[in-house]
């Protein structure tokens, strides 16, 4: 709920209907705001992951280590990036949508949502 502080997340929401009503927001990946989910010919999942920062973009070290909460951070270049997702539908029906490379797959400490 803070604009241009911090990581620029990507999250969703369950439902049954397209129309709700709709389960909690849930994580889906770091740095992978305003991206698309998409499927491959293989059967691979995807999100695009775009450059949104006040900064020039840091590197995956520095995105471990350093407070990027004052403002918009990114590890994504201008352009177009493609980070690997793993879709699975979990044991009790619902589904589960993560980020696979580790840089991606975690909320950092700028978070700002609360997770249960």
């Amino acid at each position: 709920d803070q604009m241009r502080k911090g990581s620029y997340n990507l999250y969703y929401c369950l439902s049954k209907s397209v129309t709700g009503p709709f389960g909690p927001r849930l994580f889906c990946g770091r740095f992978l705001g305003h991206g698309t989910v998409f499927q491959d010919k293989k059967g691979q999942w995807w999100s695009t992951a775009f450059f949104n920062g006040n900064v020039p973009p840091i590197n995956r070290q520095q995105a471990r280590q350093m407070d990027i909460s004052q403002t918009a951070h990114s590890l994504n270049q201008q352009g177009v990036t493609l980070v690997p997702l793993a879709v699975k539908t979990l044991a009790n029906g619902e589904l589960s949508i993560t980020a696979i490379d580790p840089d991606y797959a975690q909320p950092g400490a700028d978070e700002s949502q609360k997770f249960d």
